[in-house]
């Protein structure tokens, strides 16, 4: 029952997203990635999709083949990029965001990109992974792409142990009191 219930969400998500999708100036989910960020649900079976679709419609329909290109770049929303760039040099001298094998530059280059699959920069992350989750949090207003899911589809985020940054390592490792809390969030109110 639980499962048919979490399933009803995820495809009321989906047709949600499907109607009234263009009037969002964020990034839209496929079914996987809906799963994920709210059941933390990596291994979903679509075979309940179809399942849904005939118990609604008396006859086995096959799921929609409709998907869209994901976006190649986290869109920050404002033209003015000095005070994202200062941000993130403040985020690397008081929370040691990066390892010594990144630049902030780089990891501004890569923020601010039209096609973030364009070029081979990799940005190797210093900070714990609860720490740089909150400054994904913090961060993800000014953006309208910025979140978990763009940032594991982009493969550029690399964490201390060497592994890509997933998005469910950001889920998991999200909490509401990280070390520096009170910096970051000085921080992040010169973006304000």
């Amino acid at each position: 029952m639980i499962n048919y219930l979490k399933a009803s969400a995820i495809r009321l998500y989906a047709e949600l997203q499907e109607q009234y999708g263009q009037f969002s100036d964020t990034a839209l989910f496929s079914i996987q990635e809906i799963a994920e960020k709210y059941f933390n649900d990596t291994d979903l079976d679509t075979s309940v999709y179809v399942k849904i679709e005939a118990d609604k419609k008396g006859v086995i329909k096959k799921p929609s083949k409709t998907k869209s290109k994901p976006k190649t770049s986290f869109g920050y929303k404002n033209k003015d990029t000095s005070g994202l760039l200062k941000v993130l040099n403040d985020f690397q001298l008081r929370v040691d965001m990066l390892d010594n094998r990144t630049t902030v530059q780089q990891l501004f280059n890569l923020l601010i990109a039209k096609d973030f699959t364009e070029g081979n920069t990799e940005i190797y992350l210093q900070c714990e992974t609860t720490q740089f989750s909150y400054i994904v949090d913090v961060l993800k207003p000014f953006f309208t792409g910025f979140n978990p899911t763009s940032i594991e589809r982009s493969g550029k985020f690399i964490t201390k142990t060497g592994t890509p940054l997933k998005a469910n390592n950001l889920h998991k490792n999200k909490v509401h009191n990280p070390k520096e809390k009170e910096e970051i969030d000085n921080i992040i109110q010169q973006l304000q």
